[in-house]
């Protein structure tokens, strides 16, 4: 009987108490569990049987809990809108750092067509003609589950599947801007509000609307569960000058399914569907007419099999040019419908940082993976490195 009374409250509060436990990992076990049964005997006397004795004997007020518990619960989901709010103007992070002669300053975007969940992110900007010019990425994440049925390469099943998406497109606004010139005393932010919309006339290099691009699928045989990644749109514009009226952007994305739909899709070599991001250029841009229509040339220079992501675009000799990777210092010329040379036109290195290279493994763990991304492509990940 003692067993009977006490277990469901081990149970249910092991590993509550584990959390209360003084030093996390470092257990004895016998004076844990004189800790948790000792506790368990006084919820059980103090808590649990008490509510026990009163929910036998007042069969009026249980219909009154569900009720209140309903509302508890409503109340709490407002909880982590709360949060999130919070959380995307941090109280830390001033909205303007003056830097002797030059000022950090927040930008200031404004997207009335948003969804309420989504964020811009990634922004580029550009001065161009007294004005300032803005791209910038949307994003907002989904999950979604259902049953369905999976056709893969080793058979057709009935699966469980859980697609990742990713809601993504550009958006691009501009703003005049006057005199840049900073009050030392009393520094006022001198950039401009700039509403943003939506890159609505990006079309892919055969005519057809920037949607519907190629997904990743994870098979998960154990539990039969298919794992589908899903991005909607461009993700992560870089914007230059043309040298003419318009701007040329360049972006990554997943790339756009073919008129034969998934069978245009790579493949990895299991047979399953796993796309990789790819660079894509579009030029002669008129940011205050987003909806006319576009198309996108994706750029040659890459691999297929790899992801590519992040080139830096600029103009040099009225020729558009990338950087496409930091190190070794990799540049590469490209027409505007994407077509180039596969041979790098300047390439470089710099001995210090050939030689952090050299020695990466001395590295703490978290700087060894922001220096793989350095070396694999361009990534806003920065490392102070100082030399004796």
């Amino acid at each position: 009987d003692f067993l009977e009374k006490y277990s469901y409250t081990v149970y249910i509060f092991q590993f509550l108490l584990y959390g209360f436990w003084p030093q996390v990992g470092q257990v004895n076990l016998l004076v844990f569990l004189i800790f948790l049964y000792s506790s368990s005997y006084i919820i059980a006397n103090c808590i649990q049987q008490p509510i026990q004795k009163w929910w036998a004997s007042h069969q009026t007020g249980q219909l009154v809990v569900p009720v209140a518990l309903a509302a508890f619960f409503m109340v709490c989901c407002a909880i982590p809108d709360l949060q999130i709010q919070t959380a995307q103007t941090p109280a830390d992070l001033p909205a303007l750092v003056q830097l002797d002669r030059s000022i950090d300053v927040r930008l200031k975007l404004h997207d009335p067509t948003g969804h309420p969940d989504s964020n811009i992110i990634n922004p580029s900007v550009l001065v161009k003609d007294d004005e300032l010019i803005v791209v910038a990425r949307r994003h907002r994440r989904e999950t979604k589950q259902h049953s369905g049925v999976y056709d893969g390469p080793d058979g057709t099943w009935d699966a469980v599947i859980i697609e990742e998406i990713w809601h993504s497109d550009i958006v691009m606004g501009r703003a005049a801007i006057g005199s840049m010139e900073v009050n030392p005393v009393n520094p006022v932010n001198p950039v401009p509000e700039v509403t943003v919309s939506s890159w609505g006339g990006l079309l892919t290099e055969d005519g057809r609307a920037w949607e519907d691009l190629c997904v990743v699928e994870t098979w998960i045989p154990e539990n039969r569960t298919l794992m589908r990644m899903i991005v909607t749109g461009p993700e992560d514009p870089k914007v230059v000058t043309d040298g003419k009226d318009g701007i040329l952007l360049a972006f990554d994305s997943r790339p756009p399914k073919g008129p034969s739909k998934s069978s245009s899709c790579r493949r990895n070599t299991q047979g399953r569907l796993e796309s990789l991001p790819q660079m894509y250029v579009a030029s002669s841009i008129d940011v205050s007419k987003p909806l006319v229509p576009i198309k996108g040339y994706r750029l040659k220079s890459g691999s297929s099999d790899l992801a590519e992501k992040n080139w830096i675009p600029f103009i040099y000799d009225s020729s558009l040019h990338f950087v496409y990777t930091p190190l070794p210092h990799y540049i590469l010329e490209a027409a505007l419908d994407g077509s180039s040379s596969s041979d790098t036109i300047y390439s470089t290195t710099h001995g210090p940082f050939t030689n952090c290279r050299r020695n990466i493994l001395r590295f703490e763990v978290q700087h060894r993976l922001c220096w793989w991304t350095i070396q694999s492509r361009p990534r806003t990940c920065h490392i102070l490195i100082t030399w004796p």
